[in-house]
């Protein structure tokens, strides 16, 4: 099954493996192991509808998943944050290389969690949102639009 970015829809639930920021004062990017078991894994999972790689911060890669005519909707007491990371650091430092992925809305996620635990007790799965219509994001959802990932050409 070849996964991609695209196939989240609204209701779809949010997920992303390890731990967000600090990458470059913690060393991680240079230290990272590709998550390629946990890929290959997740994609065998018919719940898991889009998913890919968080390199250039939270905040700008989702967008790559959202789907049309909806908007992510993050929580920061939900966030897993590396040690010492701010909200702001985990949305937009960059070079986690952890993934990022939509789960069906009707997904048991009970049983999608466990299953990861059993299959990889050392790497955190933590649900971090929902993709919600556009204009419907809840009072203590995360503004995205006032955070920035990396820019290439800035």
């Amino acid at each position: 099954r070849v996964l991609t970015r695209a196939g989240s829809r609204v209701g779809d639930w949010i997920y992303v493996t390890g731990s967000l920021g600090r990458s470059l004062p913690s060393g991680h990017h240079h230290s990272f192991r590709p998550r390629l078991a946990e890929g290959a894994w997740l994609a065998r999972r018919p719940d898991v509808r889009s998913m890919m790689d968080v390199s250039d911060g939270l905040a700008k890669d989702i967008s790559e998943l959202t789907p049309r005519g909806a908007e992510a909707a993050l929580f920061a007491r939900m966030l897993p944050r590396r040690r010492g990371a701010s909200v702001r650091e985990a949305l937009c430092d960059g070079e986690d290389y952890e993934l990022v992925l939509g789960v069906s809305a009707k997904a048991r996620r009970g049983a999608l969690e466990l299953a990861w635990r059993r299959a990889f007790p050392r790497t955190r799965l933590t649900r971090i949102g929902r993709f919600v219509p556009r204009g419907a994001l809840p009072p203590d959802a995360i503004p995205l639009a006032d955070y920035r990932g990396y820019e290439h050409l800035r």
